[in-house]
C-alpha cells in the first residue's frame, strides 16, 4: 500500500505511485479502504490523465461527489437544528478533516457525521432526536452521573439517510479520564446552540487512534489524514497536549508508532516530538496493545483484545471491578503477560483496594491513581 499512499500524499509524484501501485495490485482487488483514496488522487493527477485503471478513478470521484453533496446538505440541516435547541456540537474524524485540511470535502468522502457532544447537552440532543423521529443505531444515552463513563458514542440514522454518530467521551481509549474531552471543548470556546470543529491537536491523535484499530478494510487512509493535518495545520497543533495525552492515558507507544509512520510521508513531522516519545519510558503492555491493534483482523477478537487492555492500562479501580477480566481468557493479541497483569489487578481492585482506608500499607500501596495498572 506504500505507493497508493504516496500517490494520495506526494502530488509532484502521483502518476509514477499510482502507476507501481496498479503494477503491484494487478491480481487483486481494491477494498474500500483503498476506494477511497482514488478521488484525491485524481485530483493530484488533474484533468485528463493518461494513468491505467483510469476508470476506477473517475467512477469514485463521481460517487464521492455525490455522496459529500448528501453529508453536507445533512449537516446543515443539522446545524440548523442545534442551533435552534441550543446544543453544541463539535465536528470531528472525517467530517471535520474534509472540510479542514482537503481543498474540497469531496476528496475526503465519508459514509456518516461524526461529533463530539457535552454530557450535559445529551439531554436536549437526544429529546431533538425523539422529536425528529431519529432512529438510533448504536449505544444508549444513559444519563445517569455514574454512567457516564460505561459507554462513548451513540448513532441514529437520520431520515434523510445519513447516519449521525455522537461522542461524549472522546473515543474509547479516553473514556475514564473527563481531562482530554473537557479540553478538547474547552478549546472549542462553542456557546450553547453553536457548532464548530475540533482543534488539530485533536483531530492528529484521533487519526492515529482510529487508524490504528485492527480492521477488515485496511485502514490507510489515516496515515493521508495524518499527513495533510500536519502539513496544512503544523502550525496550530499543540505539541505539548500531544505529549500529555501519551503520558497521561499510556498511549505514547501507540502515538509514536503513529506519528513515525506519518513522518515517512511529510518532513512536517518535529523531530524533537519524535524523540521525545521516544525518550518516554513505556508501559510493556502499552508495546503488546499497538502489536494487537495492527495484527488483529478479526473484528470481534479485536475488539476483546482491545477492551482488555484498555480496562487494563487506564480503567480506575472502581470501573474495572464492575467489568473485571478473566486471567485465563485467550485469544489473539492478548499476551500472557497481560493474562499475568489481569490476574495481578484482579486481586488488587477486588481485595486490597477496596481495604485502602482500614490498612495503612494498603492505602499508601501499590498504585492509587485513576490511570492504574
Amino acid at each position: 500500500m506504500k505507493h497508493l499512499v504516496l500517490a494520495a500524499t506526494d502530488r509532484h509524484n502521483a502518476a509514477t505511485h499510482w502507476e507501481r501501485y496498479v503494477h503491484e495490485t494487478r491480481y487483486t482487488f481494491p477494498n474500500e479502504g483503498e476506494f477511497r483514496l482514488f478521488p484525491l488522487i485524481a485530483w493530484h493527477l488533474g484533468p485528463n490523465p493518461e494513468v491505467s485503471a483510469k476508470v476506477w478513478l473517475s467512477e469514485n470521484t463521481k460517487w464521492a461527489e455525490a455522496r459529500t453533496q448528501q453529508i453536507l446538505a445533512a449537516q446543515g440541516d443539522l446545524e440548523s437544528l442545534l442551533h435552534h435547541h441550543g446544543c453544541r456540537l463539535l465536528w470531528t474524524k472525517g467530517t471535520a478533516l474534509s472540510q479542514l485540511v482537503y481543498p474540497h470535502p469531496a476528496l475526503r468522502p465519508s459514509s456518516d457525521l461524526d461529533a463530539i457532544c457535552a454530557w450535559d447537552d445529551l439531554q436536549a440532543l437526544s429529546e431533538i432526536a425523539t422529536t425528529h423521529a431519529w432512529k438510533a443505531k448504536l449505544g444508549q444515552v444513559a444519563l445517569a452521573k455514574g454512567q457516564r463513563y460505561s459507554g462513548t458514542e451513540i448513532s441514529w440514522a437520520l431520515p434523510s439517510g445519513i447516519e449521525l454518530d455522537v461522542c461524549w467521551m472522546p473515543r474509547q481509549t479516553f473514556a475514564y479520564d473527563p481531562f482530554l474531552v473537557d479540553t478538547i471543548l474547552a478549546q472549542a470556546g462553542k456557546q450553547p446552540g453553536s457548532t464548530g470543529y475540533a482543534d488539530p491537536s485533536w483531530l492528529l491523535i484521533e487519526a492515529i487512534d482510529h487508524g490504528l484499530s485492527a480492521n477488515l478494510v485496511s485502514p490507510i487512509r489515516w496515515v493521508v489524514d495524518g499527513a495533510r493535518l500536519v502539513d496544512e495545520l503544523g502550525a496550530e497543533i499543540d505539541w505539548d497536549m500531544v505529549l500529555e495525552v501519551g503520558n497521561r492515558y499510556r498511549t505514547t507507544a501507540m502515538l509514536h508508532f503513529g506519528l513515525s509512520t506519518i513522518a515517512g510521508f511529510t518532513p512536517n513531522v518535529p523531530e524533537g516530538v519524535l524523540e521525545e516519545m521516544a525518550r518516554h519510558k513505556r508501559h510493556p503492555l502499552e508495546i503488546d496493545e499497538v502489536h494487537a491493534r495492527a495484527q488483529v483482523v478479526d473484528l470481534g477478537e479485536a475488539y476483546r483484545a482491545a477492551r482488555r487492555y484498555n480496562l487494563l492500562l487506564r480503567a480506575p479501580h472502581n470501573i474495572y471491578r464492575r467489568s473485571a477480566q478473566s486471567p485465563l481468557a485467550r485469544g489473539p493479541g492478548q499476551t500472557l503477560r497481560l493474562r499475568c497483569a489481569i490476574a495481578a489487578k484482579n486481586l488488587y481492585s477486588r481485595l486490597l483496594w477496596p481495604l485502602r482506608k482500614l490498612v495503612p500499607w494498603v492505602r499508601h500501596g501499590p498504585d492509587k491513581s485513576a490511570q492504574a495498572g
